[in-house]
């Protein structure tokens, strides 16, 4: 069962997609019913299936009212009555716009993460990258200074 989309507004067309298989080792016949709330009969298809096959159905419905339509889709003699997967039916456009706005937010949201995480390891591997440079210049300065002149080679009163 699949019905897009899953929040309609009043007026909208909800698609309704079932897939019925035949599981067993006979053939057989189903009837397929899409129901209201009441149990008012929507659609119904029959369909004669073989072992190992199956059969789609896609209804289109228009939504009437607003709040929980109750859809279900029902195989006659075989299932009870299944409630289709949907939200709420809303008034206007306006109040789906909440959720597109909460997504834009959202989305801004990780967005700034990303590019504070990102400017963030960029200058913690330039620090690296200083420090280090650092330890090399003074490794290279301590090595570069020549080593202290033997005091025995040093003779006072001699004279040059």
């Amino acid at each position: 069962l699949v019905v897009t989309p899953y929040s309609p507004i009043v007026g909208e067309n909800i698609s309704v997609f079932v897939r019925v298989a035949n599981e067993g080792l006979l053939p057989g016949n189903v009837t397929v019913q899409l129901k209201d709330f009441e149990g008012r009969i929507l659609e119904s298809n029959a369909s004669q299936l073989q072992p190992g096959t199956w059969v789609e159905h896609r209804w289109s419905v228009e939504t009437w009212t607003t709040g929980y339509l109750g859809l279900k889709v029902s195989i006659v003699n075989v299932t009870g009555d299944i409630p289709l997967p949907m939200g709420r039916v809303s008034d206007s456009q306006e109040n789906r716009q909440g959720g597109v706005d909460a997504l834009g937010f959202a989305v801004l949201v990780v967005i700034l993460a990303a590019g504070v995480l990102g400017f963030s390891l960029y200058r913690r591997r330039e620090t690296m990258i200083e420090f280090t440079r650092q330890q090399v210049d003074k490794a290279m300065l301590d090595r570069s200074l020549p080593p202290p002149r033997p005091k025995d080679l040093d003779d006072l009163a001699e004279e040059q």
